[in-house]
């Protein structure tokens, strides 16, 4: 952990002197468990590290806007129709909230299964899907770098497979921009991302003309900073969960 933490101190001095730079923790479910009933790995360690080596980049603290009943039962991710109010905290600090979205909440898969319920020996209850849609997720344009081709903000044919989750943004992707072309404020964001920030992106879209998705676990910093250039973005947002942060060797 103290490795990556250098690592974006390092970058953000480096390739963002001109951004606003923040970052943001997720946290595992488990935090939000009964101490006294369950074992919860200690993450304090985490955000102490990000904040020494971060220095000047701006903390958005998400704990006290999320709960169990957040996450799915039988999948580690957060549900995108319960964090709305994560979604608005992080565009008001960042100071790119100056409307109130006005999303639709649709049913995707009536019955979900998540990574979790494969692995348990007792039979699990299913569990909706839900996504919001709103003008601008419809209209947004996604290029995926990997394949080299434009796809919509959502992927139905993922639904079908093994990981449904991968509905959002058509799941584990190295690096995916998303334009916005109902949003013609020239503001960008560069975000570095894991699996949650998936569902979590296009709730962004109302404050953003551009969101540029970046997955440092399939990635490397030397080679999509040849891609794109960074110093274009006036946002940079560190989001991952603390699950990925604490084994944060598979980084790139």
């Amino acid at each position: 952990m103290t490795r990556t933490a250098k690592r974006l101190a390092q970058f953000a001095k480096e390739q963002l002197a001109g951004a606003k730079v923040y970052y943001a923790v997720i946290p595992d479910k488990s935090h939000y468990l009964p101490k006294d009933k369950y074992t919860v790995e200690e993450d304090a360690w985490v955000l102490t590290q990000l904040k020494e080596q971060l220095v000047g980049a701006e903390y958005i603290d998400l704990y006290p806007y999320l709960s169990i009943e957040d996450y799915y039962k039988t999948d580690l991710h957060w549900r995108q129709e319960e964090i709305t109010d994560v979604a608005q905290i992080l565009l008001e600090t960042m100071g790119t909230s100056d409307i109130e979205p006005d999303f639709r909440k649709e049913t995707v898969l009536a019955e979900f299964y998540g990574g979790y319920a494969g692995a348990s020996a007792y039979r699990v209850k299913a569990e909706p899907m839900y996504a919001f849609n709103s003008s601008a997720i419809e209209n947004a344009i996604v290029y995926d770098y990997e394949l080299q081709q434009e796809t919509g903000v959502y992927a139905p044919e993922k639904l079908d497979g093994m990981d449904p989750y991968d509905y959002y943004l058509g799941g584990a992707r190295a690096l995916l921009s998303i334009h916005n072309p109902e949003k013609e404020n020239g503001k960008k964001l560069l975000l570095f991302r894991d699996s949650f920030g998936s569902s979590l992106a296009p709730l962004l879209l109302e404050g953003y003309e551009e969101i540029m998705l970046v997955d440092l676990r399939y990635v490397s910093m030397e080679y999509f900073t040849k891609l794109i250039d960074v110093s274009s973005y006036d946002d940079v947002l560190f989001l991952y969960s603390q699950r990925v942060l604490r084994h944060s060797d598979s980084f790139k």
